[in-house]
C-alpha cells in the first residue's frame, strides 16, 4: 500500500467525503492559481478515488477554468452546441438554453461520440445564493450492485448510441444532416476504466437505443433492468450549485444529470470537456483497483496500484488527441 505525501503544501489540502458512493469537497486550493506538480497530483488521484471534486468559494474567469481542464488533456469542443467564437472549448449552459429537449443540454455526456469526454470541469457563472439542484451517479457502483449472473452477460454486449434519439422533434432534413455527420456509435455495455481498471455500467438514458444482436423487445427489457439499477438512490450524490462552485468529475466513471425544472432562471454555468477515450472491455481486469474509505474526512487516503507503474498517467499519453 502506497500513502499521499501529505508534506507541504499538500498539509493545506483537505479532502471530505461528501457520499459514501462518490464525490468530495476539496478545500486549501485556489483554480485561480498557478499549480505545481505534486499539487496537480494529488487532485488526479483524489478523482480517481472520488471520482466528483467540489471546490468551494473559488474565483475563477473564464481563461482560468480553461487552463485548469487543459492540465488533464487536450480539449473538446461540444459538436452540436453554438460555441463562443473566442473561446470554442466553452459551453454555457442556462436556464433559457432554447432547445428541443432541455433535460439532455443540461447532462449532455456525449456517449453517442466515438471517444466520449474523459472529464468535464463546470463552474457557476452566475445564480442563486441557493443553488440549482445537480446529481452525480457511480456508474462504477451501479455495475457492482449487478448480481454475478448479470455481470457475466453484460460484459459480453455493446449497445448502440445513438444522438437522434434525444432529439425526436427535428425536421428530417436536419435528421440526415445529423446522422451523417454523428453516426449511431456502438459501445461495450461495461467498459474498463483506463487508469483504475475498475468496470463500469455504460449506458446513458437518453442516447443508449439497443443492445447489438438482441431483439428490440429483449433489449428494451435488459437496458430498462440496468437502468433501474443506475438510478437507486444509494449510488446518486447531489448537491447545490452555489456561487462560486467549480466541479471536476471524471466522465468516464461517473454521469452527471441536473433536471431543468430545478434550475432557477437565473443560473448560468460553463463547462469545458476533456477529451477521452475510445472505451473498451479488458475482461482480464475486475473491479479491485481503488475502493472507497469507509472515514467521512480522508487526507492521506490509500491507494493500492496494479503494477509498479503509477496509476495516474500524464495527460499526454494518456489523453492524447
Amino acid at each position: 500500500m502506497t500513502q499521499l505525501n501529505t508534506n507541504p503544501p499538500l498539509k493545506q489540502i483537505g479532502i471530505r467525503k461528501l457520499h459514501h458512493s462518490l464525490g468530495a469537497e476539496v478545500s486549501g486550493v485556489n483554480l485561480a492559481a498557478p499549480m505545481g506538480g505534486e499539487i496537480f497530483s494529488y487532485l488526479c488521484e483524489a478523482l480517481l478515488k472520488h471520482k466528483v471534486l467540489v471546490f468551494r468559494e473559488q474565483q475563477l474567469n473564464t481563461e482560468q477554468q480553461i487552463t485548469f481542464a487543459r492540465r488533464f488533456g487536450p480539449l473538446d469542443v461540444h459538436p452540436t452546441r453554438e460555441v463562443d467564437e473566442v473561446n470554442p472549448h466553452i459551453t454555457r449552459v442556462t436556464k433559457q438554453v432554447k432547445t428541443l429537449n432541455q433535460y439532455i443540454e443540461l447532462n449532455s455526456d456525449m456517449t453517442w461520440r466515438e471517444r466520449p469526454p474523459m472529464g468535464s470541469v463546470m463552474r457557476v457563472v452566475a445564480g442563486p445564493v441557493t443553488g440549482s439542484v445537480g446529481q452525480f451517479i457511480n456508474m462504477e457502483a451501479a455495475y457492482d450492485a449487478l448480481s454475478d449472473a448479470k455481470k457475466d452477460f453484460t460484459c459480453s454486449l455493446r449497445s448502440k448510441h445513438d444522438l437522434l434519439h434525444a432529439l425526436p422533434d427535428l425536421s428530417v432534413r436536419d435528421s440526415l444532416q445529423l446522422k451523417s455527420k454523428f453516426p449511431v456509435q456502438t459501445h461495450p455495455l461495461i467498459r474498463t476504466h483506463p487508469e483504475t481498471r475498475n468496470r463500469i455500467l455504460f449506458i446513458h438514458k437518453a442516447y443508449t437505443i439497443g443492445v447489438v444482436g438482441m431483439s428490440p423487445q429483449s433489449s428494451k427489457w435488459l437496458l430498462n433492468s440496468l437502468f433501474d439499477t443506475l438510478f437507486k438512490p444509494e449510488h446518486i450524490f447531489s448537491f447545490h450549485w452555489t456561487p462560486g462552485t467549480v466541479v471536476l468529475w471524471d466522465n468516464r466513471s461517473c454521469q452527471y444529470h441536473e433536471d431543468a425544472k430545478s434550475v432557477a432562471p437565473d443560473h448560468v454555468m460553463e463547462r469545458v470537456s476533456i477529451t477521452g477515450d475510445r472505451p473498451f472491455f479488458d475482461p482480464q481486469i475486475a473491479n479491485t483497483a481503488i475502493q472507497n474509505g469507509e472515514n467521512g474526512d480522508i487526507l492521506g487516503f490509500k491507494i493500492e496500484p496494479l503494477d509498479p507503474k503509477p496509476m495516474y498517467k500524464q495527460p499526454s499519453k494518456s489523453n492524447a488527441a
